[in-house]
């Protein structure tokens, strides 16, 4: 009984130290649809429930299509990693975005161990982009 007491107790503990990237936002918002800005604002924040845990790096991916949501392989932007424990209003700094497009989107972070998660996709769709 010590042994699986133990073996529960390791799992919380691997389990609680684990932090994911959550509520990812565009532009402050969930999901949003028709954003007009070719630099939306892109923000996240940490499910960590250890105490003290920081973010050391993060690295965004943006893609039209969700199977190219890979490091190297995001059709948009790959912010590459940057180490920052910035994780509200980067901007986006990829290729142009186009009109009425849906784009999807996650962010890897590393914490100050080392350690690295990623967030479940998000998306967001562009509007006209212009008045013409």
């Amino acid at each position: 009984m010590l042994k699986y007491t133990a073996l529960l107790f390791s799992a919380a503990l691997a389990a609680t130290a684990m932090a994911s990237p959550v509520h990812l936002r565009t532009n402050a918002l969930d999901a949003p649809i028709g954003i007009d800005t070719s630099h939306p604002m892109l923000s996240w924040k940490s499910d960590a429930k250890t105490p003290n845990w920081t973010q050391s790096a993060y690295e965004i991916l943006v893609a039209t299509d969700v199977k190219h949501l890979k490091p190297g392989k995001a059709d948009a932007w790959d912010s590459r990693r940057v180490s920052s424990s910035d994780s509200v209003n980067i901007a986006y700094a990829g290729a142009a975005l186009k009109p009425q497009q849906r784009y999807v989107w996650a962010v890897k972070t590393w914490d100050n161990k080392g350690k690295q998660a990623t967030s479940a996709p998000a998306y967001f769709e562009t509007g006209l982009m212009s008045p013409s």
